[in-house]
């Protein structure tokens, strides 16, 4: 997510509201005038960067920071931002903060004498003061922002494998790709309830989330397809896809892949056995203990694999988890998914 605070020059209450986001400045006190005016960017931007947004870090849950200002356009500016992003990007991944409704008159006059009248050592000093008069203010904006980025849906990747092997190779796929794996959600069968689960990945610093889920071989909907079923019916969860694992129970339905990912790391239409191997033409389904319930769901993209961290040693944890960690990858580049951090 990108999170953007705005006022008139983008020198002086942005600059200060994600410093404190960036924990940068403190939220617990307020700064003295030197630790204010000592904050890189402060009262250093002028009518020439109206409009540039500048980034000033990535927050604990990877969320990029900026800071813009928009003098006196600042609908305009929003308006042609979201305007663009409906055709171009997701608008919910951008978010909008002003800060210069959280500082008083004292901080926009030492603005305006800095840059308009080009005093800015009388200016940025009588800025500093009024963002001591207003710290607490833009301590409040930003925990507001905080608490719309959590808000947000989790972006969550399923895999319908939950052994100890399966366990420590999404493990280390979602450290491969800087994301977070759900632990707790591992077990043959699924040992937590999805409302467990969905609380766990809530708490998690940043997306992707990796999950778990495993019916221990039963054909019938065990507790890993609950509970799949359960998250992907929970409004506060995006699930970008499903790893189908392909498994030897019989008598089961099977689901539709997207494309399947072979144990030789090739992308195909059709679905893979229990090795990672093709299947044989006309047969459209991958077959697994955790996978039927898919066809009942919403799910964007189903992706076939072979037993996860096997696979005749192609998909060891050992070299990487290179298979899996494929699927996941290719899952995110087809979803648009942008990890920042």
């Amino acid at each position: 997510m990108k999170l953007f605070y705005y006022c008139y020059g983008r020198s002086h209450s942005s600059v200060i509201a994600g410093s404190i986001h960036l924990k940068r400045l403190p939220d617990n006190r307020i700064p003295g005038i030197r630790e204010i005016l000592a904050v890189p960017q402060f009262d250093r931007a002028d009518s020439s960067d109206f409009g540039v947004p500048f980034y000033l870090g990535n927050d604990e849950a990877g969320n990029e920071v900026y800071i813009i200002g928009f003098g006196r356009e600042t609908f305009l500016g929003l308006q042609t931002i979201y305007h663009f992003l409906r055709g171009n990007a997701d608008p919910t991944e951008w978010k909008f903060f002003n800060s210069l409704a959280a500082v008083g008159w004292l901080t926009k006059i030492g603005g305006f004498i800095s840059k308009k009248l080009k005093l800015p050592l009388v200016g940025k000093y009588l800025a500093a003061v009024g963002i001591r008069r207003s710290y607490r203010n833009l301590v409040e904006l930003v925990k507001k922002a905080k608490e719309t980025e959590i808000m947000a849906a989790r972006k969550v990747i399923i895999v319908t494998d939950g052994d100890r092997v399966a366990e420590k190779v999404v493990e280390k796929v979602a450290q491969n790709i800087g994301g977070r794996a759900i632990s707790l959600s591992a077990g043959n069968p699924t040992p937590v309830s999805g409302s467990q689960i969905a609380a766990a990945i809530k708490e998690t610093p940043k997306d992707p989330v990796l999950v778990m889920v495993d019916d221990c071989g039963s054909r019938h909907k065990g507790k890993g397809e609950k509970v799949l079923e359960e998250l992907a019916h929970n409004p506060d969860l995006d699930i970008l896809g499903v790893i189908a694992v392909a498994s030897d129970t019989s008598k089961v339905m099977g689901v539709p892949v997207s494309f399947s990912i072979t144990r030789e790391g090739k992308i195909i239409d059709g679905p893979v056995d229990k090795t990672g191997n093709p299947e044989p033409d006309g047969h459209r389904r991958i077959e697994g203990d955790t996978v039927d319930v898919i066809n009942r769901l919403h799910i964007p993209l189903v992706v076939g694999l072979g037993d996860l961290g096997k696979m005749d040693d192609a998909d060891l944890v050992e070299e990487g988890a290179k298979i899996t960690t494929m699927a996941v990858e290719e899952i995110l580049k087809r979803s648009n998914f942008n990890n920042s951090t």
